[in-house]
């Protein structure tokens, strides 16, 4: 007990400063000093067995049969020898990892990793730590790159606005001329009784016409595309407007030897609503039925309605032509869409006119309904709110 003694007074601190500073380098989670006495003829070396046979169990097996084994070993060896014996050694051993080494007819025991599995867990952490501020990166990369797109998509649908706005303008002054003096030669050649020059001039009239319609809608929709289109409402009379409209549309009408039925609801008179934009949404519905019908009916309905306690202002046109396939409904109010290709070939048009209609509706206040029937007609509803002319 004297060496005992000795060496738990001399030795243990020292041993125990060493095996810290060892722990700290090589990154255990605890060290331990444990000394037992295995005196007995030099058999101290036989304490390391039981864990040499552990660490073959524990490759091999579960972890439950290792600790039972090497317990049972340890206790036998020590009975074998007639040595001291404390619980605490087999506290020990049960710990996750250690080192038992023989020293001096003793057995210095080492724990280490005494939390594998909280390291394992740290690492983890870490790992998903840095996972997650990977992704974060990524996605403010991709953040950015969304924002960069936006702008450069803004910034190209407003310079090809100004294209826009440019070459209409261009473009109109000279069609404007050509127009004006097709008029004139027209005028001239009546004067004149030259009768054979008419129909020419005639027909330069009908394509300057139309090109001005096409060059107009190209500059509308880049207007409303570039929120510059404005809504400026005034108080005027819905019957003549509709006279109007009328009026203007009746060559197209005649062109395909369609009748025109106009149906007025006598309690409209004066409305509040912008008139150049009814006007224009109107002249493209009633100017789509004419083109799109042969030898049949166009209707027009003027009529109010209530809808969800909200008074509207409903204009229906109705035809009996070629109709629209219900599953091109939906597209049927995007830009440059017609019901199909075919209708492009026979019946031109640039297929901006419904995609103008219904935003102007929009900026209005108001909307465009279709319903149709391939083969039997069409009906576009214009529904506007019905506000009173006293404002």
């Amino acid at each position: 007990m004297s060496m005992l003694a000795t060496i738990q007074q001399q030795l243990r601190p020292r041993l125990m400063h060493g095996l810290l500073i060892v722990g700290l380098c090589i990154g255990y989670a605890g060290v331990f000093l444990l000394l037992y006495p295995l005196v007995k003829g030099g058999i101290a070396p036989l304490g390391i067995l039981p864990v040499l046979l552990a660490g073959w169990l524990l490759g091999r097996y579960a972890g439950l049969i290792t600790g039972v084994v090497m317990n049972v070993m340890l206790v036998a060896l020590f009975w074998s020898v007639q040595a001291e014996f404390s619980l605490s050694l087999l506290v020990f051993q049960a710990l996750p990892s250690n080192i038992v080494v023989p020293c001096g007819g003793y057995l210095i025991g080492v724990l280490r990793e005494l939390l594998d599995r909280t390291k394992c867990q740290a690492r983890d952490l870490t790992y998903e730590r840095e996972q997650l501020s990977r992704e974060i990166v990524a996605r403010k990369a991709i953040e950015t790159e969304l924002v960069d797109a936006k702008d450069a998509a803004e910034a190209a649908s407003r310079a090809k606005s100004t294209f826009l706005a440019n070459m209409s303008h261009e473009l109109r002054t000279p069609l404007s001329a050509i127009i004006g003096y097709s008029e004139l030669l027209q005028i001239q050649a009546e004067q004149q009784g030259n009768t054979e020059c008419i129909a020419d001039i005639a027909k330069i009239q009908s394509a300057s016409q139309h090109l001005l319609n096409l060059i107009n809608n190209v500059l509308d929709i880049s207007k409303i595309e570039a929120g510059r289109m404005r809504v400026e409402p005034t108080r005027f009379a819905l019957p003549r407007l509709i006279g109007e409209v009328v009026a203007a549309i009746e060559p197209a009408i005649d062109r395909n030897r369609n009748h025109l039925s106009v149906r007025l609801d006598p309690q409209l008179d004066l409305v509040y609503a912008d008139e150049t934009k009814l006007r224009q949404v109107l002249f493209n519905l009633l100017g789509n039925a004419a083109k799109f019908t042969e030898d049949g009916e166009v209707t027009l309905e003027v009529q109010p309605q209530l809808s969800g306690g909200t008074a509207w202002l409903t204009l229906g046109i109705t035809d009996t032509g070629v109709g629209i396939d219900p599953e091109h409904l939906p597209q049927l109010f995007e830009e440059y869409a017609q019901a199909h290709a075919a209708a492009t070939r026979r019946f031109g048009g640039t297929g901006l006119g419904l995609t103008i209609s219904q935003r102007l509706c929009g900026l209005m206040g108001g909307e465009i309904r279709a319903t149709s029937q391939l083969g039997r007609g069409s009906t576009f509803t214009i529904w506007l709110p019905l506000v009173s002319a006293e404002r």
